[in-house]
């Protein structure tokens, strides 16, 4: 670990890990940028995963549940991590072979692209995952999740060069996605009932 404080840079090598609360960042030669040498300000890796747990607070004792609500899994040959002036993550991209894995009580999500852009809204000192770009041979993968009294719905699949995603209030579900380019949606079927579908657009 080399410090430098003139700068208020932090390299590692040959590989690191970065610990805030919930978030988890790990890869080869990480450079850690801090913004006044207090907060952190950007990260920057390479063959780097990290993940992002979001857990629900206990209303009777105040306390985050042991169970989590939503788990956020991503990974790139090149990982960057941006964040707000009080050192909260705004935003995380990954490039090349970029990954991300969502999974919440209701559906699981997988996106692949040549680059994946995840922006995230802090609210009371928690970073919500509002929007995720995925550009250069971009899939959507959704999958629904199986719950008592729950009818299991189709799955999902998305493909376009130019995909964006964005999420409802509290970042657990997915709102809307939408292709800025030529795109294949298809739905495939998890009850006897269900069909296979395709629909093609441009947008």
């Amino acid at each position: 670990l080399l410090y430098k404080a003139a700068t208020g840079e932090i390299f590692l090598s040959p590989w690191g890990r970065l610990t805030r609360d919930n978030l988890v960042v790990e890869g080869e030669n990480p450079v850690i940028k801090l913004r006044n040498r207090e907060f952190l300000q950007n990260v920057h890796a390479t063959k780097a995963h990290g993940t992002d747990t979001t857990f629900a607070i206990d209303p009777a004792t105040s306390k985050p549940s042991v169970t989590p609500t939503r788990k956020l899994n991503y990974a790139a040959d090149e990982l960057f991590l941006d964040f707000d002036e009080k050192g909260e993550v705004e935003k995380i991209s990954g490039e090349k072979n970029a990954t991300l894995d969502e999974s919440t009580d209701s559906a699981l999500t997988n996106v692949t692209a040549n680059h994946v852009e995840m922006n995230f809204q802090v609210v009371e000192k928690e970073s919500i995952l509002s929007r995720v770009a995925a550009i250069g041979n971009g899939v959507v993968t959704s999958r629904p999740v199986a719950a008592p009294g729950r009818k299991l719905s189709e799955s999902h699949v998305l493909r376009s060069d130019n995909l964006e995603m964005k999420m409802r209030t509290g970042g657990k579900e997915i709102e809307t996605v939408a292709t800025h380019a030529p795109g294949t949606l298809e739905f495939l079927p998890n009850l006897p009932e269900q069909r296979r579908r395709v629909l093609t657009g441009n947008n």
